[in-house]
């Protein structure tokens, strides 16, 4: 594989990322539709399914107009991934029974619904360019740090409340939680890389395999 190029890399884990999603994301979500933690999760998994799918298409097309219409959508997926993995977090603890922990959730989702806006009118990616062997690449607008930031927020919230919960939990509950957790980790380290090449930030291996822990952590849930 690593003869393959990075643009390779970089589009077939995305590929096999939405796969492994999607497919885990629809066999929770039909394991039991009526509970809360079920549904999110498998929202959760959606958003993911389809950032990635998205983004395979705009890394192998070659039709510019392709690359913008992907670039810019592909995020309205990214937008919503840190409020489901808090709201998800937040129902698996049942730490959501108080009016300040919905009201933080309803907060969430309204950065989100806004990101959402920006991805829409071209604020957060503005254009394409040639970029790492990939013909069209998207271009990180000034408003893109805000998704960032927003991303990495609510990722490293989320993580802290999965080992504290860890470091309390006993038996069968703290092996659940341990897979939860590093499963968690792997996939976020990894697919934080789809946000720093666009800064130009390249660490070998994130750049270009970081992607693929995403499947990984799909294995471990």
């Amino acid at each position: 594989m690593l003869g393959l190029t990075d643009a390779f890399h970089i589009g077939f884990s995305a590929a096999l990322t939405s796969i492994t999603t999607a497919g885990l994301g629809l066999f929770v979500g039909l394991k039991n539709r009526r509970v809360v933690l079920y549904r999110v999760f498998a929202a959760y998994s959606g958003c993911i399914a389809l950032w990635s799918a998205l983004l395979a298409v705009h890394v192998f097309t070659g039709d510019r107009a392709v690359a913008e219409f992907t670039g810019r959508y592909l995020h309205l997926g990214a937008a919503f991934i840190p409020a489901l993995f808090v709201h998800f977090v937040k129902q698996f603890f049942a730490d959501e029974q108080r009016s300040f922990d919905r009201a933080v959730i309803f907060s969430l989702y309204l950065v989100a619904g806004i990101l959402m806006l920006l991805c829409v009118n071209g604020t957060l990616v503005p254009g394409v360019a040639p970029k790492y062997g990939i013909k069209y690449l998207m271009i990180a607008g000034p408003g893109y740090i805000f998704l960032v930031l927003f991303f990495v927020g609510c990722a490293a919230w989320g993580l802290a409340r999965m080992l504290l919960g860890y470091l309390r939990a006993e038996g069968i509950r703290r092996n659940q939680i341990k897979y939860l957790l590093f499963g968690s980790l792997f996939g976020y380290v990894g697919g934080v890389d789809n946000f720093l090449y666009l800064y130009d930030i390249t660490i070998f291996p994130l750049f270009p395999f970081g992607t693929y822990a995403i499947p990984i952590y799909v294995s471990s849930t």
